[in-house]
């Protein structure tokens, strides 16, 4: 399966990236080819940010993998290169101009009602490059489901864009906080998420600054599929 264009992303376990946002720069054009295969899937992209003029974009490079496993968890793996533009680079004060990541990521169902997913991720820059992040989701009924999460992401361990958090965790990065949400399903096309992230800041001194104070975000999301 192949998709060509531009479109919304999810790296990894969407740490180092996971595009949500709506707009006319948001997405990067991307190539993303995916080949399914008995046990898992495996999939390769080639992506470039579509800013507007006078900033110059990024590219980025990925190879990513989901194997699923006979005794029911699922395990995955990541590396994502990217290539800084200038914009970007200044704005955020990133060491290098090119960066790689790696992830190692994975979900496992506890019980009837539970699962685990989690996260760990590293780049090369040379400090503070780290994140992780670990959640629970317990399924009371056909229509309700609770998530609590841990939420950990040194200053550079994501991806950074001029148009700050069009295409990424920043600004949530430089941050160390816990995720509570709760999920309804009004029928298989309409949906209700009403949660709260709160998290605080890991280091005053931090290279890009995104994060400077402690902060609370309520969020509240209703989904119509068509």
């Amino acid at each position: 399966n192949v998709i060509v264009g531009s479109q919304a992303l999810r790296l990894g376990g969407g740490l180092l990236y996971d595009n949500g946002f709506m707009g006319r720069y948001s997405m990067p054009y991307a190539i993303n080819a995916t080949r399914k295969m008995k046990a898992g899937e495996l999939t390769a992209i080639a992506a470039q940010t579509n800013y507007q003029s006078g900033k110059e974009n990024e590219t980025f490079f990925v190879v990513q993998g989901n194997y699923h496993l006979k005794s029911k968890p699922d395990l995955g793996g990541m590396i994502a290169h990217v290539n800084y533009g200038n914009t970007t680079k200044s704005t955020f004060n990133i060491p290098d101009s090119d960066v790689t990541f790696f992830s190692v990521y994975g979900s496992r169902k506890l019980t009837d009602k539970l699962d685990l997913s989690a996260e760990y991720l590293v780049g090369t820059a040379s400090s503070a490059n780290q994140g992780f992040q670990a959640n629970l989701r317990y399924q009371f009924d056909k229509t309700n489901r609770l998530m609590g999460g841990h939420y950990y992401v040194e200053d550079q361990a994501n991806i950074f864009d001029a148009n700050f958090g069009d295409m990424t965790g920043a600004a949530n990065n430089n941050a160390n906080g816990f995720v509570i949400a709760w999920l309804h399903k009004f029928d298989d096309k309409t949906s209700l998420v009403i949660g709260d992230l709160n998290y605080k800041k890991m280091d005053s001194n931090s290279l890009s600054q995104c994060v400077t104070d402690d902060r609370n975000r309520f969020f509240t999301n209703f989904t119509i599929r068509f």
